[in-house]
């Protein structure tokens, strides 16, 4: 290939250039900006923080990713996760290239690892509030995450006790917290099916409690907020769509006892969409929940408060477009970040105000020699055989004038 040789270096040069080496957007959590960032000459990513209460305040490397390649030719970091105490990371590292996780804890202000705490076969892991013990999935034999264990620092590994276990071989387990973390919530899942059990933090002891036994083909999905328990759900017989309902934690003491499920008839509706919308995902905050929809086939974002249920539908740039979730894990921050592209629009990250709702750009992706302001895109609608509507999404040059005459090049979806 000694005459492609210029086209080769060519081509090399076009891939290195767009390479996205500006450090990722920090992500505010318990008092510091957390982001990655690549090294000149290094492959694999640098994670950093810098503390907010200090303007100055010099970056923290809490994990170097290549220097843990350093110890093998394989290396992949899965899970990191910050201790309430802001003072232990931890995080899962596989070096064997087979999905084989391990547990490594690591003392920041000594930038040490506490080998007595490696836990090997892990899947995700979640401290405890109390920064002093850890859950984690423990997987299979053939990878499935079937148990919950906790792990008291300190403690030989040997004592750590199996707090859940699901012996269905379809249903994967995980354990994570509510935005508030007034919970842990253990989930069991299928692809239609789930079942959560909550730790309340607050009380001892912390031991599960079922919210809803499972049922086939019902979904729902717990979080907490302020005063109230809230449930994404899918469960009303004959309405396949999603809904948000919620209970008072006053109501929730007196019910919810050891080994009782919640009664499905204290739920009250907090929101559900329109006729012709559905929820794919929806997240919780201090003041408000944001749920992800879908009206007439188009994505939208809609804003919700939760004192008084007022509505704001998130201005998109543009309705022809695929909403990426950002990580917003502050449970009571200024804005609400989210990020969207379409087919004539590379990458746009955007921040909204809470207060007042306003939509600001934080950044946007760079393509050399491209410029999306010469190009338009648009919906159409198509009428089928059988009388259907079948909606149709074209963008092209905005010099290129559609008739009769004009190409096409076509991509279809066809969904059962």
């Amino acid at each position: 290939m000694e005459d492609t040789r210029i086209a080769q270096q060519k081509f090399y040069t076009e891939l290195v250039n767009q390479l996205e080496t500006a450090p990722t957007l920090p992500e505010h959590h318990r008092g510091y900006a957390y982001y990655t960032r690549f090294a000149t000459g290094c492959n694999l990513p640098i994670y950093c923080r810098r503390s907010l209460g200090h303007p100055e305040a010099p970056e923290e490397v809490i994990l170097d990713q290549n220097r843990e390649e350093e110890v093998g030719s394989y290396v992949s970091i899965q899970q990191l996760a910050i201790s309430p105490d802001n003072a232990f990371l931890a995080y899962t590292i596989d070096t064997t290239a087979q999905d084989q996780y391990s547990l490594r804890i690591k003392h920041l202000a000594s930038n040490t690892i506490i080998k007595e705490e490696i836990i090997p076969h892990v899947v995700r892991a979640l401290w405890a509030p109390d920064s002093k013990s850890i859950y984690y999935t423990i997987p299979d034999a053939q990878l499935r995450a079937a148990k919950v264990g906790i792990h008291k620092l300190g403690h030989p590994i040997e004592q750590d006790k199996i707090v859940y276990e699901d012996h269905d071989p379809i249903f994967f387990v995980d354990v994570a917290n509510t935005k508030d973390e007034r919970y842990l919530v253990i989930s069991s899942s299928s692809k239609t099916t789930t079942e959560a059990h909550l730790i309340d933090t607050s009380v001892a002891p912390l031991s599960p409690n079922i919210v809803q036994p499972r049922k086939r083909d019902i979904q729902y999905f717990i979080e907490h907020a302020g005063s109230h328990l809230y449930r994404l759900s899918n469960d009303r017989m004959g309405l396949p769509n999603y809904y948000v309902s919620r209970i008072h934690d006053a109501q929730l003491a007196q019910i919810h006892k050891p080994g009782v499920p919640i009664d499905p008839t204290r739920w009250e509706t907090f929101y559900e969409p329109a006729a012709d919308a559905c929820i794919e995902d929806s997240e919780l905050f201090a003041s408000h929940m944001f749920t992800y929809e879908r009206q007439k086939g188009l994505p939208q974002i809609k804003a919700t408060r939760l004192d008084n249920k007022e509505q704001t539908v998130v201005p998109l740039p543009e309705p022809l477009c695929a909403i990426h979730l950002a990580s917003n894990s502050d449970y009571n921050p200024e804005s609400f970040i989210f990020s969207y592209s379409s087919p004539i629009m590379p990458e746009t990250t955007y921040k909204l105000r809470l207060a007042d709702m306003h939509l600001e750009l934080v950044r946007s992706t760079k393509i050399p020699g491209y410029d999306p302001s010469q190009f338009q895109c648009k919906r159409i609608w198509a009428d089928s055989h059988d009388g259907t509507r079948i909606p149709v999404t074209v963008f092209h040059r905005n010099d290129i004038q559609l008739d009769e005459t004009t190409r096409l090049f076509m991509h279809m979806v066809h969904t059962e």
